[in-house]
């Protein structure tokens, strides 16, 4: 635990990881900014004991703000968050908590923003900005596009009086709440609001244990009526693009199935709030995007392919 310098305000630093080394990087890049920008960052990894090596314990545990969180049971994105918050504020006591959802150098050096964005809100989270989706291979910017339109349809603040099909959104949109946003902030009060939300989850335990927690996250602060203050980060696809028909096929099967986490948790939300009539357009339009994104080029026309600077085989998101 580190002592506090009354100027500076603490932040609790999540980060679900698989305990690649670039995790240390990403904790390099967020711990400068935010010490630049007035924070005291204190850093809580969440790594399954499958994932842990002694390379990769033994440089953490040089840098005394960063905390190795193991745990055990099934691994997961949301897993690794859940378990990390829970010892890290019972331990550190911070003024916010930040969530990095993996381990991504670029947004980390913005990470300043989310923090200041979630002193004047509930909950702040990022947003793509204009060049986002030319960086992305096709079936993840129909992913992340579909997700979206779920989770803004899924509002509860979103009566219509009759239910039109969804249309995929185009972002950034004001209407429409990102998720798979990589980066989240708001308080300790706040997150236990949230998480006695989230604990209301039970058909879609396991997806919550995924990648389906950003999409809960986001939907119980929507739930809630949180202040929810949207910040634009200069997102961009961090690997290299998939080539052989191998990547190709596993990046979409990735894909889907993030897909379908953030689905799962969506459609348990419409029944947990009386929104059952949403759910047939709900299970129909994710049919159709489910298919698109199992087959879709991998490139989008004139879009070239990408390589990336810090390459690695296994990536959580």
């Amino acid at each position: 635990m580190q002592n506090r310098d009354n100027t500076m305000k603490k932040v609790l630093v999540v980060i679900p990881s698989i305990a690649r080394m670039v995790c240390l990087t990403v904790v390099a890049n967020a711990r400068k900014t935010l010490k630049h920008h007035g924070y005291l960052p204190v850093f809580y990894l969440g790594i399954h004991g499958q994932f842990l090596n002694a390379d990769f314990q033994k440089t953490a545990a040089k840098q005394k703000e960063i905390h190795v969180v193991k745990y055990t049971g099934a691994s997961g994105e949301g897993a690794g968050i859940l378990t990390a918050i829970k010892q890290g504020t019972a331990h550190e006591h911070p003024d916010l908590v930040l969530i990095i959802t993996d381990d991504f150098e670029l947004e980390s050096k913005h990470l300043h923003k989310i923090a200041k964005a979630a002193e004047k809100s509930d909950l702040s989270i990022g947003i793509w900005d204009k060049y986002t989706e030319k960086t992305f291979p096709l079936p993840q910017a129909l992913n992340e596009k579909a997700t979206v339109s779920i989770l803004t349809y899924s509002n509860p603040q979103y009566k219509p009086k009759t239910l039109k099909p969804i249309k995929t959104l185009k972002l950034p949109n004001k209407n429409a709440y990102q998720t798979y946003s990589t980066l989240y902030g708001f308080s300790p009060a706040t997150w236990k609001k949230i998480n006695r939300e989230l604990n209301s989850f039970k058909q879609s335990k396991s997806a919550l244990m995924q990648a389906g927690i950003e999409v809960g996250i986001v939907l119980s602060a929507l739930k809630l009526n949180l202040r929810i203050k949207q910040v634009t980060m200069p997102r961009r696809f961090e690997h290299s693009t998939p080539c052989t028909a191998q990547e190709q096929k596993n990046h979409r099967k990735s894909r889907a199935t993030q897909f379908n986490d953030g689905l799962q948790v969506a459609l348990e939300f419409l029944t947990n709030t009386g929104q059952k009539n949403k759910v047939p357009n709900v299970k129909k339009y994710a049919g159709k995007m489910k298919q698109k994104i199992l087959t879709s080029r991998i490139l989008a026309k004139g879009q070239k392919p990408r390589r990336s600077k810090t390459e690695s085989a296994m990536h959580l998101k």
